[in-house]
């Protein structure tokens, strides 16, 4: 079966930071191990906890495989 995100990678965010109101970028630990996510798009408006989530996802995207 499919397993979550959480149990395969326990991704944790080390930093996050928001440039030009829908951008956003920060750090990820996944595995032990910390990726810089580059500054990417996110949608206007976004709460906290949607520019976490897609910073995860954007962090699992480029480098958990």
């Amino acid at each position: 079966g499919k397993r979550s995100m959480k149990d395969i990678l326990n991704p944790k965010i080390t930093m996050l930071t928001t440039r030009s109101g829908n951008h956003i970028a920060g750090r990820v630990t996944l595995n032990g191990q910390e990726w810089v996510v580059k500054p990417f798009e996110i949608a206007k408006g976004a709460s906290a906890r949607d520019k976490e989530n897609a910073l995860l996802k954007q962090a699992i995207k480029e480098h958990g495989e």
